[in-house]
């Protein structure tokens, strides 16, 4: 990383811990609807022997490989290797911020079903509720970048009817009431993630209790709580 951005990086951080309240409000956080789980993977530039090798350090030089092996009208072939597993996406990225600054987030996504290991092992004391299978994502680090190769799955193709099959209305307005901080994403690998805000706005905010259900209702006139969204 270069000296000067790294310095900027250091100093925006600390400004970001220093900004931080000393007490948190409430304890509560509530994340959807993703879910993966990271390979984490390194290439082989040239190998020695079974435990040796070089490896490729730079997207630059996979570039160089992959401009010369196509030049050539030839196949490329690179060795790659699983260094670390663990988990990613939305969800797992702001539980696993969160639940380091003391809250217990309620964790809705993409899990497996059952709920593989790596969430389990990551997020043994939370409450997870999973909709079909995690994304899976090979990523290939570098010393300039990564080289994220994805496999979408469950989080590609859910939508609302498939949220309520599994969780209705009236409990997720019951995780959701009096929480701190609900939070969802992501938009670029959801196309039904408009669907979904409109499911949330039109089945769950209307039983809020708390001071967003107030908001709610008085955006849209209704003194009280109530669902209207077409079965």
């Amino acid at each position: 990383m270069d000296p000067e951005v790294r310095t900027e990086t250091v100093a925006s951080i600390t400004e970001c811990r220093e900004s931080l309240p000393s007490e948190l409000a409430s304890d509560a956080v509530v994340f959807g609807f993703d879910g993966f789980v990271d390979r984490v993977r390194r290439m082989v530039a040239e190998r020695q022997d079974e435990d040796n090798y070089d490896a490729l350090t730079t997207l630059e030089e996979l570039g160089d490989r992959i401009s010369r092996s196509a030049a050539a009208d030839s196949s490329l072939s690179i060795e790659w290797l699983e260094t670390a597993t663990r988990t990613g996406g939305h969800v797992a990225h702001l539980s696993r911020a969160y639940g380091y600054l003391g809250y217990d987030p309620v964790m809705l996504g993409t899990f497996g079903d059952p709920i593989e290991e790596p969430f389990v092992e990551e997020f043994e004391g939370n409450e997870m509720v999973t909709f079909g299978d995690p994304g899976y994502t090979d990523a290939v680090e570098f010393s300039d970048g990564k080289l994220m190769l994805m496999d979408i799955n469950k989080t590609r193709q859910l939508d609302w009817d498939e949220i309520v099959d599994t969780v209705d209305p009236e409990t997720l307005a019951a995780r959701i009431d009096g929480t701190t901080l609900f939070g969802m994403g992501y938009f670029a690998d959801m196309p039904s993630f408009p669907d979904i805000v409109d499911g949330l706005l039109d089945d769950v905010w209307p039983l809020l209790r708390g001071a967003a259900g107030e908001r709610y209702r008085r955006s849209r006139g209704r003194p009280e709580a109530q669902r209207n969204r077409t079965p």
